[in-house]
């Protein structure tokens, strides 16, 4: 559509997309909290950090659900737990409402870096579509209202995807440099708040890697050259 060739255009309307987007995250965010066991678990362990100082965090994360090892509970990153001690420490408080602020920021923060990713594939018009269609879901909205380890993975895993497919595609190598810590950044916090997240992060970032850089192709021009080389000896002996 010509109305959207303008890019101040496209940046106020992804902002008028955010504000509206907090604002039916936000509203009644008290009252309406949905907070149990696991809030109630994640909870208590944060607020002991909050108040006693950052050596009481936890260097493992939540557990994956009833999953057990030989040496107890399969425990994810503690990533999730850091962003609910800077909560704390930014609002000074460790109500299970500020403890769910980091959900609620990410799904937020979320929104331009999905319109970015999806312009590289997409027209302006499709891709500002599919980012207020993703606001405004209601599955979306519920799950940015309340803490929860997996609920701030869609920012993580567009910003991993989209820091590979740049670092990909872009031939300047200083620039390369940053899409890459950009993408290890993404796989490095998502990988943290899921097993998920974990698994389909780096199975979809060395399956891609794979096709861009073809190492099957690239073993077969190896053996290829072994075979070449070999058969210059024996024509030489």
């Amino acid at each position: 559509m010509r109305i959207l060739r303008s890019k101040k255009l496209i940046f106020f309307a992804i902002l008028l997309i955010m504000v509206a987007a907090f604002a039916v995250r936000f509203y009644h965010y008290h009252d309406w909290l949905y907070f149990k066991m696991d809030q109630a678990r994640d909870a208590l362990l944060t607020s002991h950090a909050i108040e006693n100082g950052p050596g009481y965090l936890p260097l493992l994360g939540p557990r994956a659900g009833a999953t057990e090892v030989a040496s107890g509970y399969l425990r994810l990153g503690p990533a999730f737990y850091y962003f609910q001690y800077l909560a704390g420490k930014i609002f000074g408080s460790s109500a299970p409402d500020v403890l769910a602020y980091p959900d609620l920021f990410f799904s937020i923060a979320v929104l331009p870096l999905l319109y970015l990713f999806l312009r590289i594939y997409f027209s302006r018009f499709i891709s500002l579509l599919a980012v207020a269609m993703y606001a405004f879901s209601f599955l979306i909205i519920q799950y940015s209202r309340f803490a929860w380890n997996p609920n701030s993975l869609p920012f993580f895993a567009s910003l991993c995807f989209y820091g590979l497919l740049k670092f990909l595609n872009d031939e300047d190598r200083k620039r390369k440099k940053w899409w890459l810590a950009l993408w290890a950044t993404g796989l490095f916090i998502g990988s943290q708040l899921h097993f998920i997240g974990f698994f389909t992060l780096l199975g979809v970032s060395a399956l891609m890697l794979a096709i861009h850089y073809k190492i099957w192709q690239k073993e077969k021009i190896k053996t290829y050259a072994q075979k070449s080389n070999l058969k210059k000896i024996i024509l030489a002996a």
